[in-house]
This record gives C-alpha cells, sequence and structure tokens, in this order.
C-alpha cells in the first residue's frame, strides 16, 4: 500500500489543490513531509493501484515512512466511511483518567479530540480526502495545543486523592473506633465526695487497652479485602492527672499526655472535666456526683500499614513506606455515681453510669510502591451507655491508691489503676 500526494492547479481559479491518494497493494504508506499535519486521527480515502486521485494532476513522491501504530501485526487498511467519528474511536485508550485538583479528564477530552478532527480534515462531494483551509489547520493546532497542556496536566505530578468514608455503625471500623475509645474516656476514677476550693489532688493513671481479633480489625467498608489493621500497639497506657477544687463544692479535672512515641505510637492528648459531689444524710456516709467530661488530641501510629505489612507479598502495603495515620478519638461524656464512706472514710466504693458520644476521625496516610498516596479519611459519629465501678482507699494521709472497672457494653471493657497524692 502506498500514498502519494498530489498537487494541481485549478485552470479556472488558480488555487492549488491538494489531495491524499493511496494504492491498494504496497505494503508502504508514503505522504508528503511538508503535507503532514500534526493533529490526529487523519483518515486516507481508498483508490486503485495506478489511479490518480484528480485528473491531470502530477503525482510528487515525497518519501516520509508513516508507522502504524496499536497494532502488533499489520492488516490491511479497511474502507473508510465518511463518519470520521467512528473510525477514530480507537483514540479513547489514549486518554487515560487522571485526577487533577479533584476532577478527571474523562469522555469530554476524547469528544474534543474528535470534533477537531472533524474540523482539520473534511471529504469532498467525491468522497476524498480534502486538507481543510490554512485558517481552520491554524485553529485546530491552537485546540490540540490546549488538549496537549491537559493531558500533560494530567500526567505529571499527580496530587494524592482523598476519600472521605463513612461506616455504618454496624461495620468493623466501628467496632475498633469504640474500642478506642473506652480505655481512653476520661472517666472519675475516684469516688464522689464534696470539695472545698483550693483543693488539690495530682493522680498518675494506667489503663489496660483491650485487644481485638484478627477479623474485627479487617475493615469492612473503607478498605474490604485489605487484612488486619495493626492496632494492637500497647497493652496499656499512662496518663497524668490533676484535679482542682472550686467554689461552690466544683471540681475541675485536666489530663495531658505528652507526644513521647512508644512502640511505633505518638499520643498527644488531653482531656478536662468538671463535677460536683453531694454528701447525702445526716452522717454524709453516702454520696453522689455528676460530672461531664471530654477527651481530645491526636494518635499517630502506623495502623493501616505497619513494618511487618510491608514485606507481606499478600498485603497492599508490599514494598511501600510505613503508613503515618493520624486517630482523633474526640469523646465527649456525661455520668453520674452513687459512693459509700467505709472504715471511717479510708475506704470509699462506688458505683455509676452513663453515656459518651464517640465523634472518631482517622486520616490514613501511606504511599505503596509506585508512589500513590493513599489519604483516605474515616468519619464516624457512635453513641455508647457506659457502666463503672470501683474504689478508692487512703493508705496514709494525702495518699490513695484506686482501681476501676470501666466498660461499654457494645465495644469492651477497661480497667484503670491510680496512684494518688490530695492537698486538702
Amino acid at each position: 500500500m502506498w500514498v502519494s500526494l498530489e498537487r494541481s492547479r485549478d485552470r479556472g481559479s488558480g488555487q492549488r489543490d491538494q489531495r491524499v491518494a493511496m494504492g491498494a497493494k504496497e505494503r508502504e504508506v508514503r505522504i508528503g513531509p511538508g503535507e503532514l499535519a500534526p493533529e490526529l486521527g487523519l483518515e486516507l480515502g481508498g483508490v486503485g493501484a495506478g489511479e490518480a486521485a484528480v485528473a491531470g494532476a502530477e503525482p510528487e513522491q515525497e518519501h516520509l515512512v508513516v508507522f502504524r501504530a496499536l497494532e502488533p501485526q499489520g492488516t490491511s487498511v479497511g474502507p473508510v466511511g465518511q463518519d470520521i467519528a467512528k473510525d477514530l474511536s480507537h483514540l479513547e485508550w489514549l486518554v487515560k483518567p487522571s485526577r487533577i485538583s479533584g476532577g478527571e479528564i474523562g469522555d469530554e477530552l476524547v469528544e474534543e479530540i474528535l470534533e477537531i478532527a472533524h474540523e482539520t480534515w473534511r471529504f469532498d462531494r467525491e468522497r476524498r480526502l480534502e486538507i481543510a483551509s490554512p485558517s481552520v489547520k491554524r485553529g485546530a493546532s491552537m485546540r490540540w495545543l490546549l488538549v496537549e497542556m491537559a493531558l500533560g496536566l494530567g500526567s505529571v505530578g499527580r496530587l494524592p486523592a482523598q476519600a472521605v468514608c463513612r461506616p455504618p455503625a454496624s461495620s468493623n471500623e466501628a467496632k475498633v473506633f469504640g474500642n478506642f475509645a473506652v480505655p481512653l474516656a476520661f472517666s472519675t476514677l475516684a469516688a464522689p465526695q464534696p470539695v472545698r476550693a483550693g483543693f488539690l489532688r495530682l493522680t498518675l493513671e494506667g489503663s489496660y487497652l483491650p485487644t481485638l481479633d484478627a477479623a474485627t480489625r479487617t475493615a469492612t467498608i473503607c478498605r474490604p479485602g485489605k487484612g488486619p489493621e495493626n492496632t494492637d500497639l500497647l497493652f496499656a497506657f499512662p496518663r497524668p492527672r490533676i484535679a482542682v477544687g472550686l467554689p461552690g463544692s466544683l471540681l475541675l479535672e485536666a489530663s495531658w499526655i505528652p507526644p513521647v512515641r512508644l512502640n511505633g505510637a505518638k499520643a498527644n492528648l488531653g482531656a478536662v472535666a468538671l463535677g460536683r459531689g453531694f454528701a447525702l444524710g445526716q452522717r454524709g456516709t453516702t454520696t453522689v456526683g455528676i460530672r461531664v467530661h471530654a477527651t481530645f488530641g491526636v494518635v499517630e501510629a502506623p495502623i493501616t500499614c505497619d513494618d511487618e505489612a510491608l514485606v507481606d507479598v499478600t498485603s497492599e502495603c508490599y514494598q511501600g513506606t510505613r503508613s503515618d495515620d493520624h486517630y482523633h478519638p474526640a469523646t465527649y461524656g456525661a455520668e453520674g455515681s452513687v459512693g459509700w464512706r467505709l472504715a471511717g472514710g479510708r475506704v470509699r466504693p462506688y458505683l455509676g453510669g452513663g453515656v459518651n458520644l464517640l465523634r472518631p476521625r482517622f486520616q490514613v496516610h501511606f504511599v505503596n510502591s509506585v508512589g500513590d498516596t493513599d489519604s483516605t479519611r474515616v468519619e464516624l459519629n457512635l453513641t455508647r451507655g457506659v457502666a463503672f465501678g470501683g474504689v478508692t482507699w487512703e493508705t496514709a494521709r494525702g495518699f490513695g491508691l484506686g482501681g476501676e472497672i470501666y466498660a461499654a457494653p457494645a465495644d469492651a471493657v477497661t480497667a484503670r489503676l491510680a496512684v494518688s497524692y490530695a492537698w486538702r
């Protein structure tokens, strides 16, 4: 198969006529180099071997081989119809969707390519391919430039996509967040009692972090099939507390876990609470208390992809970088309790219950083996009922030991121990 460019002058108008003719038997396709258009989508009209496309024209064979693409083996050139859009439908595979600032290049860009091809090349009445006028070609060339810029933006510097996943309360994600919230909740860890303004108590708390089985740690909504998340980072965590008596028998409590990394996890968590205790009866051996509390901050840890997952060939994390995930365990609660003064007030058991509003937010940050960044954000709102009970033992004047069992029946149970010293 061969193609030659024929040029002739119209004797009436003096304008130069341009036609592209194609032979049917030669193996090579030849087009004059000066007429090879930069635009894609050129279709060639078929004529018989040795037949001129324009009567009286003198063919010029200026050799430039056009290599065929998209086909591993040569095939015959089929008939070309006048519907050029149909014949150029294979161009869709060239346009791969690429994210650009949250948008995507898709079918609209393919339609733009086909429209430019229509403008650049058209057929005359005898169904021969006719090159468009110079003005049309210049306009099409400018539009091709814009298309190329759009494609370039899509392929260079791909921005990480951020998806927001909101799993339901029945999902494994909800169970994991609920399990985390139990030990992090800022519970009372002391029997209720009336306090005077200026009261001060310092406490060091240690809370057990309950574990989860592999099935529960496997996401069901946000990343199904990924495998268990790395949530069992620590057995327990310490938390310092301070309590200050305010006027009106109010007790203000606060806590802060400084950002110290332990076993790959770094917590920067704060908590506050405000409560009031009341003595019942003339002897005051029974006390009740009401209290509101809040926990906030962030925990940074490789929860999505830890070091073990990076060397697991069956994991999505394989040969990527260790994830730097951020967990925000926002919890707001209200509770009430009742206590008793035994052994002259040195032993004070108590029971209580309340409700917690969980507003956890989890931010994934993982770069896989090909450089793509996963920045999925998981958001969830839960409401949980809680129950607790414990005892405070004053071993010496000002020194005390305490213990507490704290449970959210829908999620988990934790145990807390405390050592304290109080100035009355």
